[in-house]
């Protein structure tokens, strides 16, 4: 997953429950950490064998972070 690198995707996102509630670990969080927290859930419930959260700024588009120090895995994982 690519998500830009900015300040309004990692700010804090504000939190409304008009229909249901939010889980606990996304309160608060921004929409990197929500997506970050998305991949590790996907990877550990076995529903992807491999995922992991880019983010990128716009300005440099080809120069990208891993913001969690365990998607070093999905590297890997390519590697192989």
């Amino acid at each position: 997953m690519l998500l830009e690198d900015c300040d309004k995707s990692n700010a804090s996102v504000k939190d409304k429950e008009p229909h249901f509630p939010v889980d606990p670990a996304f309160k608060g969080a921004s929409y990197a950490q929500r997506h970050d927290l998305l991949c590790r859930r996907l990877m550990q419930k076995r529903l992807y064998s491999s995922a992991t959260l880019f983010v990128s700024s716009r300005e440099a588009a080809e120069a990208w972070s891993l913001p969690s120090p365990w998607q070093a895995h999905f590297l890997q994982v390519l590697r192989d």
